[in-house]
């Protein structure tokens, strides 16, 4: 997945810029419960946001860098980032649907036509995903924020914008 993401992307080349973002999410990272390596990278684009994908890669876009106020900021919107991939809400969900692909195909023999329309229009656990994501949402938020306390590791504001 990170692969044909990277291969579609421009990324930042300035060894500085890259090399900071770096240290930086790595930091966040040991304070983190990951058990992952990290790779990050800074996505030569205005967006203003962050991004995680499963198997511990972190993308940074140049917009967020410009905009935030302070490293703090940076530093806890990769955390949130990084807490994804902690409790790997991606994986789970990935698994779920294998999961109900697989349970659907004897559904489907057995119910007949009513499972296969069911099954078209969504209604093959599109309620239940929607609720785990918001779930996530609210599982990594105190995670990440507990783990930053815990550790007792906030980000020197040294470079504030």
């Amino acid at each position: 997945m990170a692969a044909a993401f990277d291969s579609q992307t421009k990324f930042v080349t300035d060894p500085n810029i890259r090399g900071y973002i770096n240290r930086l999410a790595q930091k966040v990272v040991r304070n983190s419960d990951a058990q992952v390596a990290f790779t990050v990278k800074v996505i030569d684009s205005p967006n203003v946001r962050t991004f995680a994908l499963p198997g511990g890669f972190l993308y940074v876009d140049k917009g967020l860098i410009m905009e935030v106020d302070s490293e703090a900021e940076l530093a806890g919107l990769m955390a949130h980032e990084i807490a994804h991939v902690a409790a790997r809400h991606a994986t789970r969900l990935a698994t779920r649907k294998y999961t109900w692909n697989v349970i659907s195909i004897p559904l489907t023999y057995i119910a007949g036509p009513a499972a296969l329309g069911a099954k078209q229009i969504g209604l093959n656990g599109g309620l239940p995903q929607i609720q785990f994501t918001t779930t996530s949402q609210q599982q990594y938020a105190g995670q990440t924020y507990s783990q930053i306390g815990a550790n007792s590791w906030l980000p020197s504001k040294e470079y504030s914008n």
